[in-house]
């Protein structure tokens, strides 16, 4: 399924994680539909212009949900996106206790019939801008950096990894890594230009194999002779 058809896949699942393509996708989908719906409604009296609408009141669940799951993704709580809406609502009521009394003069001079002036609007509009519009700017914007931040590799407290084993394809193209041998001999190149090192190689002595001690020949045996007569013995005398 394409990135940008996901959202409407997971309507309200605020739950799990979400991807930057999934997210900005989605919004980059959601300006096309709305750019041609409002060229084809064009007035008020189109009936496009009601499809247009409920286009808008069907997008806001999914659009808080992958907001939500984008900030889960970059290991964030999803509490983070009604912060510029705390913030907006928590300075306007600090504008209305800073410049109370001054509305209230401008609303008694307009019951009197007094047309408000320029000095008039600048009295509401500076503090508006200082205390209302300028906080919730800045707050929009530390949620929008959150949604571009690159999610947490791996799972978080808030689900797996959307890209699942993607984040490992790089490494296929990596080089080689050789890890070196034991008991291989230190390397000695064939033609060393550097400085001479001091290092001696200690070669090991062959080991030898014990040599055995050829047993001497036997001495020859004289065969004896049966034709030859006996030899008379010492002593006797034939008779």
């Amino acid at each position: 399924m394409p990135s940008f058809l996901l959202p409407l896949s997971r309507y309200a699942d605020f739950n799990g994680r979400s991807r930057r393509a999934e997210y900005w996708q989605f919004w980059a989908f959601q300006v096309v539909v709305g750019v041609v719906l409002g060229i084809v409604g064009g007035g008020s009296k189109n009936p496009l212009a009601l499809i247009s609408a409920l286009f808008s009141l069907a997008m806001i669940i999914p659009n808080l949900a992958v907001a939500i799951r984008r900030l889960h993704d970059t290991n964030r709580t999803g509490w983070w996106v009604l912060f510029p809406s705390a913030i907006a609502c928590l300075m306007t009521i600090v504008f209305f206790m800073v410049v109370g009394s001054n509305m209230s003069e401008s609303l008694q001079d307009l019951d009197k019939g007094s047309a408000p002036s320029f000095a008039d609007f600048g009295k509401v509009l500076a503090p508006m801008l200082a205390l209302v519009i300028v906080p919730t700017i800045l707050a929009a914007t530390v949620t929008f950096v959150f949604h571009v931040l690159p999610g947490t590799e791996g799972p978080n407290r808030f689900g797996d990894d959307p890209k699942g084993d993607g984040i490992h394809i790089a490494r296929v193209f990596d080089a080689p890594i050789h890890e070196p041998e034991v008991d291989a001999p230190p390397y000695r190149p064939v033609f060393d230009f550097g400085p001479a090192n001091t290092t001696q190689y200690r070669e090991e002595p062959a080991t030898s194999q014990p040599v055995r001690e050829t047993p001497p020949a036997p001495r020859p045996v004289r065969p004896p002779s049966f034709g030859a007569p006996a030899r008379p013995a010492f002593g006797k005398r034939g008779l």
